[in-house]
C-alpha cells in the first residue's frame, strides 16, 4: 500500500495566530504647544507635553537631562543650546521623552528642526534608552555633554539655518525594549558659543514586524485510505487585525 505525505504551507495569515500587532503613529509638535510664560528650563520636572497619538489627543512626558532645554517664542521651538569650549569642555542639552519602543519593531523619527550658529553647524543626536532619571538642572546653560557622533543611526549636522525635516532611521528590528527617547544637541569642533538647535515638532512612526508562522506538525505520512483525523495547528505572531485564514495542501508525489 502506497503512502502519502502531507505537507502544508500556510500562504496567506490566520486568526488562530497570537500577539496581534497595530502600529503606532505619534507626532509632538511643539509650535502648537506654545507654553505661554516659559520658564528658563521648560522641562525642569517632568512635563506632559500634548502630543497626537493614532490621531487622538494625548500627553507624553518629557524631562531634561543636561543643560537646559528652553522654549523659543520667536519660533516657537523647544531650544537646545551648545557650546564648544575646548576638546577636553564640550557642552549640549539633552532632553529626554517617555515612549515605548518595542521589541522587534522599527522605527522612523522625524525632527522638524533648525540650527542656530555662528561658524560651524551643530549635531543633533537620538539615541533609545531606559534612562530614567533627570538632570536636576539649574538654568546654568549648556552643560557637559558626550560628544559621541558615532551610532546607528549617526549624528545629524546641520547644513543651513532653516527648518527642515530630519530624519533618523532605527531600520533595524529592535532586539530589546526601550523606554525613552533622549535628544542632544552636540557643538562642532571649534563652534564657538551662541550656537543652538531648536526643534518645531517629532514624529515618530513605528514599522511592526513581519508575520511568523509555526505549523504543527509541519508535515504527516498516512495510509492510504485510512479515516483518521489529523489535526494541524497554526500560530503565529505579529498578525493584522481582521486576517483571515489561506493555505495549500501539498501532497507530494506519487499520492495516487
Amino acid at each position: 500500500m502506497k503512502n502519502k505525505l502531507f505537507k502544508v504551507f500556510m500562504l496567506g495569515v490566520t486568526l488562530l495566530a497570537t500577539g496581534i500587532a497595530f502600529s503606532q503613529n505619534v507626532t509632538i509638535n511643539y509650535q502648537t504647544w506654545n507654553p505661554p510664560s516659559p520658564p528658563c528650563d521648560v522641562f525642569n520636572t517632568a512635563t506632559n507635553v500634548p502630543a497626537t497619538i493614532n490621531g487622538t489627543n494625548g500627553t507624553i512626558q518629557h524631562v531634561t537631562l543636561i543643560g537646559d532645554a528652553k522654549y523659543s517664542t520667536t519660533d516657537q521651538s523647544v531650544q537646545l543650546d551648545n557650546n564648544y569650549v575646548s576638546a577636553s569642555d564640550i557642552r549640549g542639552t539633552k532632553y529626554r521623552i517617555a515612549y515605548d519602543f518595542k521589541v522587534g519593531y522599527r522605527y522612523i523619527i522625524t525632527v522638524t528642526s533648525a540650527a542656530l550658529f555662528s561658524s560651524n553647524s551643530p549635531f543633533l543626536r537620538l539615541d533609545l534608552s531606559n534612562n530614567g532619571s533627570s538632570g536636576g538642572t539649574s538654568c546654568a546653560g549648556a552643560q557637559s555633554v558626550n560628544p559621541n557622533l558615532s551610532g546607528n543611526p549617526p549624528a545629524f549636522q546641520y547644513g543651513g539655518l532653516s527648518f527642515q525635516d530630519v530624519q533618523f532611521a532605527f531600520s533595524t528590528p529592535l532586539a530589546s525594549a526601550f523606554t525613552t527617547l533622549e535628544v542632544t544637541s552636540i557643538p562642532a569642533q571649534s563652534a564657538g558659543s551662541s550656537n543652538s538647535i531648536r526643534i518645531r515638532k517629532i514624529v515618530i512612526a513605528e514599522t511592526v514586524p513581519p508575520p511568523s508562522f509555526t505549523l504543527t506538525p509541519s508535515s504527516a505520512t498516512i495510509s492510504c485510505g485510512s479515516t483518521i483525523p489529523l489535526t494541524f495547528t497554526a500560530t503565529g505572531s505579529n498578525i493584522p487585525n481582521g486576517a483571515t485564514v489561506s493555505y495549500n495542501w501539498n501532497l507530494g508525489a506519487n499520492n495516487g
